[in-house]
Parts: structure tokens; sequence; C-alpha cells
């Protein structure tokens, strides 16, 4: 049959050649899902999908002439093994750095975290005030309320997840440690 308008021809196609079509298209999601499933493997064969659910993620507000401030979240490793957080990066400084708080002959110790925080399976981390927290040092610019900053956490199977922290207030419960937090970073970290 012609189709003159259109320039056009419908030809009869041999019953084998559809066949093998047939089977052909039949076979091509099961290469598709292989093939998705490699894609979530780093090079070293980790695998790479985000098992880190994150929530409450908030930064302090800053003023002007501060040049520190902290970022607080709360992490849940819904996989079945232990994940290590190493590193958190972003635009807002060159020099973010997880810190913890230590008890040391009955006072309180602020510090970097040498080595990443263990995500155990099946268990929530809280990056909060009085424990593990993120400092972010050196900063150029202010923070206002409702500004957001995105952090990037780097992980050491090599994958990395992106938080947005709000800027929020401190809550009442822990407004007196944080101020004395940011003060004691401000002092401690001027360069």
């Amino acid at each position: 049959m012609n189709c003159f308008n259109s320039f056009c021809t419908l030809r009869i196609i041999p019953s084998a050649i559809v066949a093998a079509i047939t089977v052909t298209i039949m076979m091509m999601p099961a290469v598709g899902v292989q093939a998705h499933n490699h894609s979530n493997e780093d090079a070293s064969g980790h695998n790479s999908i985000a098992v880190i659910q994150i929530s409450n993620a908030r930064v302090n507000p800053i003023f002007t002439g501060m040049s520190v401030t902290a970022a607080y979240f709360t992490l849940y490793n819904t996989g079945d093994k232990t994940i290590r957080l190493m590193s958190v990066e972003g635009a807002i400084s060159k020099r973010i750095e997880i810190h913890e708080h230590t008890m040391n002959n009955g006072l309180m110790k602020m510090q970097e975290v040498a080595g990443g925080v263990e995500l155990h399976a099946g268990e929530t981390t809280h990056f909060s005030p009085g424990g593990y927290h993120v400092m972010i040092m050196n900063l150029k610019q202010d923070i206002k309320e409702g500004d957001v900053v995105e952090l990037t956490l780097k992980f050491a199977d090599s994958h990395t997840q992106v938080i947005k922290a709000t800027a929020k207030k401190p809550s009442m419960d822990h407004s007196s440690a944080t101020n004395y937090h940011n003060k004691h970073h401000d002092k401690q970290h001027k360069h």
C-alpha cells in the first residue's frame, strides 16, 4: 500500500524478522536493570546508594564581625553496615571541621574529631550542642535567620550527600551552651 501524500510505503515484514525483533525487545529491560545496578557501585565496588537519612539540619545565624558558626543535624543509617562520616565541605568556607565535646577531668573540652564519626547500622547519630557538631570557620559573609547553607557530607566509601541547613536561632534550652561555644571557637580560631 502506497502513501502518496507522505511518500511512505508499507511492506510486509517476514515473520522470522518480527520474531527476532520481539525477542530482542523482550530482553532489553533485563539488560537495562543490570546496567543500572552496576552504576550504583563506585570504583572500589562499594554500593554508593544513599542509606543515610538526614533530618533537623540547622545552622546558627551569625552577625557582622562573627567568623564562626556551628551546624547541627540528625543522621540515621538505614543500611546494614557501619558507615564512617569523614568530613564536611561547603562553599560557605574553606575551613569546616567535625568537632565533639568531651569531658576531661570534670571540664568540658571541644576538639576536632580525628578519623571521622562511625554511623552504626540501624542507629541514629545526633550532631547537637554538647556532642558532635560541625564547625564552620573563617566565614566571610553573614548568615541571617532563614538563610540556607549547603554542606556536603563525605563518607569513607567515597559517596557524598548534600545537607541544606536552615539558619535558625538556638532553642532556649541550648542557648547559653551555644553562645559559649561560638565565643570559644571565635577566640580560638581567629587567623
